[in-house]
């Protein structure tokens, strides 16, 4: 079960970030891009991205060739620079295996019953090099597991601390509730309070839940 909470620049109606969420055949999927920049330019190159990933993976291409084509889209689009991250979960639901493919993304946070887990990335978005720079994380998920997902704008909203990822797993760890779309709002909402509601990058948040079937 994934929820979204979104929210666009202070500046713009039109948000950069777009997502997906779906099933295709023996996965579930989740993704984030967040264009570069703010406003319609930025809202047209992540929307190009999430467009063609939710095509190859109904198609179901390889991973690796998905993300090269796109690259490579993104890169004959334009003569102008253009580039988006890529933040895409991919959950095996017969092994219960999550797969975390990152270009550019900021981290993801993996609510446990026990623990907050932070995984982050080095990689650059895609369309700016011709060989497309990615990270793959995996691990077998947990029955209650919450994989929470964000644009960097939620991450950055918090000027006030050095390091905004123990930040933003300290938030998580003290919400309380284990509902997907309370946990989206309370760090929407919070990240927005800091920015005294002029928040100068979009915002979105990805919550997805996880359990198993008997």
């Amino acid at each position: 079960l994934t929820e979204v909470v979104s929210m666009p620049n202070h500046m713009n109606k039109i948000s950069g970030d777009n997502y997906t969420f779906g099933e295709g055949e023996n996965i579930y999927y989740a993704a984030i891009s967040d264009g570069m920049g703010v406003g319609k330019k930025a809202h047209s190159e992540s929307n190009i991205a999430i467009d063609l990933l939710e095509k190859f993976i109904e198609a179901k291409f390889d991973k690796e060739v998905a993300l090269k084509t796109i690259n490579s889209i993104l890169m004959l689009k334009s003569n102008d620079e253009m580039c988006t991250t890529l933040d895409i979960s991919m959950i095996d639901l017969y092994s219960g295996k999550l797969q975390l493919i990152k270009t550019g993304a900021p981290a993801t946070f993996i609510k446990k019953k026990d623990r907050v887990e932070v995984i982050n990335s080095q990689s650059l978005p895609v369309g700016i090099l011709e060989d497309v720079d990615f990270n793959i994380y995996e691990e077998y998920l947990e029955d209650g597991d919450i994989i929470i997902m964000m644009s960097d704008g939620v991450l950055e909203a918090n000027a006030k601390v050095d390091n905004t990822e123990r930040w933003m797993k300290d938030l998580i760890a003290g919400i309380g509730s284990l509902n997907p779309k309370i946990i989206a709002e309370e760090i929407i909402k919070v990240a927005s309070e800091l920015t005294a509601d002029e928040n100068r990058d979009d915002m979105t948040v990805l919550v997805t839940k996880v359990w198993k079937t008997v």
